[in-house]
Protein backbone atom coordinates (compact mmCIF):
# COMPACT_ATOMS: atom_id res chain seq x y z
CA UNK A 1 0.00 0.00 0.00
CA UNK A 2 1.43 3.67 -0.75
CA UNK A 3 0.49 5.01 2.24
CA UNK A 4 2.30 2.43 4.56
CA UNK A 5 5.75 4.06 4.08
CA UNK A 6 3.95 7.06 5.89
CA UNK A 7 3.05 4.53 8.47
CA UNK A 8 5.87 2.88 9.33
CA UNK A 9 7.93 6.17 9.36
CA UNK A 10 5.18 7.24 12.26
CA UNK A 11 5.91 4.25 13.98
CA UNK A 12 10.10 4.87 14.41
CA UNK A 13 8.84 8.11 16.02
CA UNK A 14 7.85 5.49 19.02
CA UNK A 15 10.90 3.41 18.95
CA UNK A 16 12.64 0.22 17.44
CA UNK A 17 10.69 -1.83 19.92
CA UNK A 18 7.48 -0.55 18.65
CA UNK A 19 8.22 -0.55 15.07
CA UNK A 20 9.05 -4.87 15.04
CA UNK A 21 5.76 -5.04 17.04
CA UNK A 22 3.62 -3.47 14.64
CA UNK A 23 5.43 -5.65 11.86
CA UNK A 24 4.65 -8.81 13.86
CA UNK A 25 1.14 -7.91 14.50
CA UNK A 26 0.45 -7.18 10.57
CA UNK A 27 3.15 -9.63 8.64
CA UNK A 28 1.90 -13.13 8.16
CA UNK A 29 5.40 -15.24 9.70
CA UNK A 30 4.92 -18.50 9.55
CA UNK A 31 7.39 -21.72 10.57
CA UNK A 32 8.54 -21.95 7.24
CA UNK A 33 9.90 -18.78 6.72
CA UNK A 34 12.42 -19.07 9.55
CA UNK A 35 15.93 -20.55 8.87
CA UNK A 36 16.91 -22.43 11.45
CA UNK A 37 20.99 -23.92 11.87
CA UNK A 38 20.10 -27.52 11.95
CA UNK A 39 23.15 -28.45 13.59
CA UNK A 40 22.14 -25.78 16.70
CA UNK A 41 18.76 -27.48 16.59
CA UNK A 42 20.23 -30.51 16.82
CA UNK A 43 22.46 -29.70 19.60
CA UNK A 44 19.76 -27.79 21.40
CA UNK A 45 17.47 -31.07 21.76
CA UNK A 46 20.29 -33.16 22.82
CA UNK A 47 20.53 -30.29 25.88
CA UNK A 48 17.24 -30.27 26.26
CA UNK A 49 17.11 -33.96 27.09
CA UNK A 50 19.57 -33.84 29.33
CA UNK A 51 17.43 -31.36 31.36
CA UNK A 52 18.81 -28.13 30.67
CA UNK A 53 16.57 -25.06 30.56
CA UNK A 54 16.36 -23.11 27.49
CA UNK A 55 15.36 -19.87 26.65
CA UNK A 56 14.95 -18.00 23.59
CA UNK A 57 16.54 -14.85 23.96
CA UNK A 58 16.21 -12.53 20.87
CA UNK A 59 15.74 -8.83 19.77
CA UNK A 60 12.45 -9.95 17.96
CA UNK A 61 9.71 -8.97 18.11
CA UNK A 62 7.96 -11.38 21.18
CA UNK A 63 4.92 -12.12 18.69
CA UNK A 64 7.59 -12.93 16.36
CA UNK A 65 9.42 -15.40 18.64
CA UNK A 66 6.49 -16.96 19.98
CA UNK A 67 5.95 -18.71 16.60
CA UNK A 68 9.42 -19.84 16.58
CA UNK A 69 8.83 -21.83 19.91
CA UNK A 70 5.85 -22.91 18.75
CA UNK A 71 7.39 -24.94 15.75
CA UNK A 72 10.18 -25.96 17.32
CA UNK A 73 9.35 -27.41 21.29
CA UNK A 74 12.55 -26.86 22.81
CA UNK A 75 12.64 -23.88 24.57
CA UNK A 76 10.73 -23.27 28.23
CA UNK A 77 10.72 -19.55 27.90
CA UNK A 78 11.29 -16.27 25.75
CA UNK A 79 13.19 -13.08 25.99
CA UNK A 80 11.99 -10.92 23.53
CA UNK A 81 11.04 -7.20 22.52
CA UNK A 82 7.59 -5.75 23.29
CA UNK A 83 6.74 -3.09 21.99
CA UNK A 84 8.27 -0.84 24.67
CA UNK A 85 11.53 -2.48 25.01
CA UNK A 86 13.77 -3.35 22.10
CA UNK A 87 15.83 -6.14 23.82
CA UNK A 88 19.08 -6.30 22.56
CA UNK A 89 23.01 -5.66 22.96
CA UNK A 90 23.17 -4.42 26.57
CA UNK A 91 19.50 -4.37 27.43
CA UNK A 92 19.45 -8.47 27.02
CA UNK A 93 22.81 -8.96 28.79
CA UNK A 94 20.76 -7.24 31.38
CA UNK A 95 18.02 -8.88 31.33
CA UNK A 96 19.78 -12.33 31.34
CA UNK A 97 22.04 -11.58 33.59
CA UNK A 98 19.52 -10.25 36.16
CA UNK A 99 17.66 -13.63 35.23
CA UNK A 100 20.69 -16.21 35.77
CA UNK A 101 23.46 -14.37 36.99
CA UNK A 102 26.47 -12.99 35.04
CA UNK A 103 28.62 -15.72 33.31
CA UNK A 104 25.93 -18.28 34.62
CA UNK A 105 24.49 -18.84 30.84
CA UNK A 106 25.25 -19.92 27.20
CA UNK A 107 24.43 -17.65 24.42
CA UNK A 108 24.13 -17.83 21.42
CA UNK A 109 24.00 -15.12 18.48
CA UNK A 110 25.38 -14.11 15.19
CA UNK A 111 25.44 -10.49 15.00
CA UNK A 112 27.70 -7.12 16.56
CA UNK A 113 24.36 -6.62 18.90
CA UNK A 114 25.91 -9.90 20.74
CA UNK A 115 28.36 -8.92 22.06
CA UNK A 116 27.49 -7.15 25.12
CA UNK A 117 25.58 -10.16 26.10
CA UNK A 118 28.62 -13.34 24.91
CA UNK A 119 30.95 -10.96 27.40
CA UNK A 120 28.79 -11.52 30.41
CA UNK A 121 28.08 -14.98 29.39
CA UNK A 122 29.77 -18.19 30.33
CA UNK A 123 29.81 -19.54 27.11
CA UNK A 124 29.37 -18.18 23.58
CA UNK A 125 28.41 -19.46 20.55
CA UNK A 126 28.10 -17.67 17.34
CA UNK A 127 25.44 -19.11 14.75
CA UNK A 128 25.68 -18.57 10.69
CA UNK A 129 27.88 -15.32 12.22
CA UNK A 130 29.62 -13.15 9.57
CA UNK A 131 33.44 -13.57 9.57
CA UNK A 132 34.06 -9.84 10.91
CA UNK A 133 31.48 -10.85 13.80
CA UNK A 134 33.62 -14.44 14.33
CA UNK A 135 36.57 -12.53 14.27
CA UNK A 136 36.00 -10.04 17.16
CA UNK A 137 34.44 -12.75 18.82
CA UNK A 138 37.67 -14.41 19.54
CA UNK A 139 38.90 -11.40 21.39
CA UNK A 140 36.05 -12.13 24.02
CA UNK A 141 37.56 -13.92 27.10
CA UNK A 142 34.93 -16.96 27.36
CA UNK A 143 34.98 -20.35 26.17
CA UNK A 144 33.18 -20.53 22.43
CA UNK A 145 32.24 -22.59 19.66
CA UNK A 146 30.57 -22.11 15.93
CA UNK A 147 27.75 -23.91 14.34
CA UNK A 148 27.88 -22.77 10.75
CA UNK A 149 25.64 -23.93 8.00
CA UNK A 150 28.60 -23.73 5.57
CA UNK A 151 30.69 -26.22 7.42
Amino acid sequence: EPHGIFLVASWWIRGNAFVKRELAKRVPVTCADFDYNEKLIEALRIQKKSGRQLILATGADYLIAKRAVDSLDLFSDIIASDGRNNCISFKKAALLNERFGRKKYVYAGNSTQDYAVWVDSAYAVAVNAPPEVRNKLSYINVPQSVFDDKS
